[in-house]
């Protein structure tokens, strides 16, 4: 450990504590033992706990859950200091998190993980930059190894690393010297005075033929004016030829800075229609938004074809980021034709997250179009000699007015007194604005269901400023309940986002969010006694939902089901009669059960039937938060190759599964208690929906 002055006193935070459990920090433990504790609570008992509590389980291997870095993270690595280091290793998907608690520690692990995140993860960048200043020479006892090591990412990472040690004013070869002998010291020494430019592979690939210059778009300097000579620009061709996606050829970073960046894009997609391969690496490396608008009509193309070869262009579109490539790449996640091709957008999108230090619904908020327009929520279009202004109303559909304010059926096309250039680019726009508008809705709308459905969460200031703080986002947050949740999912409170922007509880009154608490799209079982008065505030206001909200229909557990831990349902038949049906007639019921999986569904293991019908599958489990699955028995089973052809299907059990790894009843299954009632809600409904 290696605190800086006064900097572990700031960390303890005690402002943070004062507070303890009402079952005493004995009865916490009890729910840490039994893993049946809040993980935001859990944290809290590490940070503040008793010592003889919290030490003897930190010492057994106990990790408490790390999910933020807020004041409970920091005091417990203050307090614990080494025993603590376990837990922050153990933080997952949320690397800048780790880095940052991790800077008071050193050693080569941490030195390796810092190293990484300082290539790989942007996110990484500052708080590896810091280690390394804070702990230059420790950093540089553990990175000479792998800066001196076998070629490839590792080593170019500890190199650059060696160099920011060195710009901190350490005298690198020296401590090499030091701690390894004068040999090694004198090899650091020549490492640092190479710039990676002269880093070439044992044999130069050679371009394809159509990937030569004189073909190409030409590449401008940053004049503008200025074109690279053809053997520059093929110069640039054979850098792309040498570099991969995670490890660029140094001199492209070199391109970059010095030629102009409209060029460059127009020279990487002239690349990429010449020759897919070179041309992927070269969108990534200077593509811009242009070349997502682009690829827009080859990515239609090649989802409707299923062509999985797709995860290509959508690595090409994370490398681009920026709001349009993120956008496309989520819509690919959420609505590809196949589940190849949604995986491989989604493993991009999440992968561009996490090194954002984001969940991926996090960056989905940060990447919504805002469609041009201003704070007011209007943009206006440019005629010369006339000027329009342009907004949309709570369904996104595009009203017109003109620079007086008056109401217009349509935009005017363009007139002989108007200026060509500008009426001509302000009308193409408008047409492109409606387009996009419609596309947005669509994917927003699907977006807060699916929130209101998965139980999505927001703090309060991430809901302000992404969602109420959005010119797009608020026209469908103001027409939604929401929902105020503590760290045990217990409702606090509901409130709508009124008329200007203030929160207002069902009576109409002001409405305070809680500190701590965390907002989302309210459930209509989350409401209770307030669905209904909610209800007849929409119907004053005349508030048109963007969904089905507070009037969706809410089947619910009995007493029975929850007493229970089958579900008993007049379309579960434990022992169906199944009359004899053709093999090869199409049978919808069954690819009603397969669209489950839209719905968050997943197909249970593959069973060996036949060698006629080959393999099948009998069950589907739907996740249904905590490691609990709710598992449904299928029979005779639906045929993996082809759900369709499969004989008509009777689901013979419903239950609930403490875990989703092969679970058995007569171990797993668990009370339908266990189930809030939104959940379960949502649950009943589409089993009902498959039955009807």
């Amino acid at each position: 450990m290696d605190w800086l002055p006064g900097e572990r006193e700031d960390w303890l935070c005690p402002q943070d504590a004062g507070w303890a459990p009402q079952e005493g920090w004995s009865g916490l433990l009890k729910q840490i033992t039994d893993n049946t504790a809040v993980p935001s609570i859990a944290l809290y008992f590490a940070a503040h706990g008793p010592d003889d509590l919290v030490r003897p389980l930190l010492a057994d291997g106990w990790r408490p859950p790390i999910k933020a870095d807020d004041d409970r993270a920091r005091a417990f690595v203050a307090r614990h200091d080494l025993l603590a280091l376990p837990a922050v290793l153990a933080i997952e998907r949320r690397p800048a998190l780790r880095a940052r608690l991790l800077v008071p520690f050193v050693n080569p692990e941490i030195a390796a993980l810092m190293v990484d995140g300082m290539s790989r993860l942007r996110s990484v960048q500052g708080s590896a930059m810091s280690w390394l200043r804070r702990h230059p020479e420790a950093a540089a006892r553990c990175v000479v190894p792998a800066a001196l090591g076998k070629r490839g990412k590792v080593r170019r990472g500890a190199e650059a690393a060696l160099r920011v040690v060195e710009a901190a004013g350490v005298d690198v070869p020296a401590v090499a010297t030091r701690a390894y002998g004068a040999e090694v010291g004198q090899a650091v020494k020549e490492l640092l005075a190479d710039d990676g430019l002269g880093v070439f592979p044992r044999t130069m690939p050679q371009p394809p033929p159509a990937a030569r210059a004189a073909l190409l778009a030409p590449i401008r300097l940053k004049d503008g004016q200025t074109t690279l000579p053809q053997s520059a620009a093929q110069a640039v061709v054979d850098m792309l030829m040498i570099s991969k996606p995670d490890e660029p050829y140094a001199g492209l970073a070199i391109v970059a800075e010095t030629c102009d960046a409209t060029s460059l894009a127009e020279f990487a997609w002239s690349l990429y229609k010449a020759s897919r391969e070179v041309g992927l690496r070269a969108l990534g490396a200077f593509g811009d938004e242009s070349t997502v608008e682009r690829l827009l009509p080859v990515l239609r193309e090649m989802n409707e074809s299923g062509s999985e070869s797709v995860g290509d262009e959508f690595q090409a579109l994370a490398a681009i980021g920026g709001d349009r490539a993120l956008t496309t790449l989520r819509a690919y996640a959420t609505k590809g034709r196949r589940a190849g091709i949604k995986r491989a957008a989604q493993e991009r999108f999440d992968a561009v997250a996490e090194a954002m230090d984001l969940s991926a619904s996090a960056l989905s908020d940060r990447v919504v179009p805002d469609l041009g327009l201003g704070p007011e929520g209007t943009l206006e279009l440019d005629y010369g000699a006339r000027r329009f202004v342009v907004g949309f109303d709570e369904l996104l559909r595009p009203w017109v007015a003109d620079s007086a304010g008056n109401p217009l059926k349509a935009l005017p096309k363009p007139g002989k007194n108007d200026d060509p250039e500008l009426a001509d680019a302000a009308y193409k726009k408008f047409a492109e604005l409606k387009k996009t508008a419609r596309t947005v809705a669509v994917d927003q709308v699907n977006r807060l269901e699916s929130a209101m459905l998965s139980r999505g969460r927001w703090t309060p200031e991430d809901f302000a400023t992404y969602l109420v703080g959005h010119p797009v986002m608020l026209r469908f947050v103001r027409r939604l309940v929401w929902g105020v949740y503590d760290e045990r999912e217990n409702v606090l409170g509901s409130f709508r986002v009124a008329e200007d922007l203030s929160y207002a509880d069902v009576s109409d009154g002001r409405y305070e969010i809680p500190s701590g608490a965390r907002v989302g799209v309210a459930h209509p079982a989350d409401l209770g006694a307030a669905l209904g008065e909610w209800s007849e505030v929409a119907a004053d206001y005349e508030i048109l939902q963007p969904f089905e909200q507070l009037g969706r229909p809410l089947p619910a557990l009995t007493a029975r089901d929850r007493a229970s831990k089958l579900l008993v349902r007049s379309f579960i038949t434990p022992e169906p009669e199944r009359p004899d049906y053709l093999h090869l007639q199409i049978s919808f019921f069954a690819w009603s059960i397969a669209r489950l999986q839209a719905r968050g569904w997943q197909r249970g293991p593959l069973v060996a039937a036949s060698l006629v019908y080959g393999p099948r599958w009998h069950r589907a489990l739907r996740p249904v938060g905590g490691g609990r699955h709710v598992v449904m028995e299928l029979a005779p089973g639906i045929d993996a190759g082809a759900a369709g052809h499969s004989e008509r299907q009777f689901i013979t059990a419903v239950w609930l599964s403490a875990t989703g790894e092969e679970p058995d009843f007569d171990r797993d299954a668990l009370p339908w208690s266990e189930l809030d009632d939104a959940t379960a809600a949502q649950v009943l409904r589409q089993l009902e929906e498959l039955q009807a």
